[in-house]
Order: structure tokens, then C-alpha cells, then sequence
């Protein structure tokens, strides 16, 4: 198997995809899934995350009516983890 060059991979997609415009509507189509699962899964982590910091079962934050105070510093102290 012949790998092509990584600069040249932009060109030979384009020179497969162009001229055929089911393979375009095709390849739309599957970046449109990729995308809509990608946002599923950050979704679905950014809840499961919520509910392990904070304690809550509610799908939103906000509609939250008492957060206990440490645990209001998961995020600020969760963001400076990150930059480090």
C-alpha cells in the first residue's frame, strides 16, 4: 500500500470528490454525523461531570437551588488544573 504524501491529500480529495456530486453530498453528510456525535459526547460528559462535581441529578445548573460553597470551587480550581 502506497501512502501518499500528507501535503498532497487535500488535492487528491478534491480530485475525488469534486467531479461527483453524490460522493460530495456524501461526504457532507458523514461530517454532519461526525460532528452531531461529537456534540453528543461532549454533552453527555460535560452532564456526567456535573453531576459527579457538584451532586445535582437536574439537567441544568441552574435550576439547582442550593449548591454546598466547596463544592462552588470545583470550577475555578477544575480550570486553574487545566492551565498548569
Amino acid at each position: 500500500m502506497i501512502i501518499p504524501d500528507p501535503h498532497r491529500i487535500p488535492f487528491h480529495l478534491r480530485r475525488r470528490f469534486r467531479p461527483s456530486e453524490a460522493a460530495l453530498i456524501a461526504l457532507a453528510v458523514a461530517a454532519g454525523v461526525a460532528t452531531g456525535l461529537m456534540t453528543l459526547i461532549q454533552s453527555t460528559a460535560a452532564h456526567l461531570l456535573q453531576r459527579f462535581v457538584y451532586g445535582s441529578h437536574i439537567d441544568h445548573l441552574s435550576a439547582v437551588g442550593n449548591i454546598a460553597p466547596y463544592r462552588l470551587l470545583a470550577l475555578p480550581l477544575g480550570g486553574a488544573c487545566l492551565l498548569d
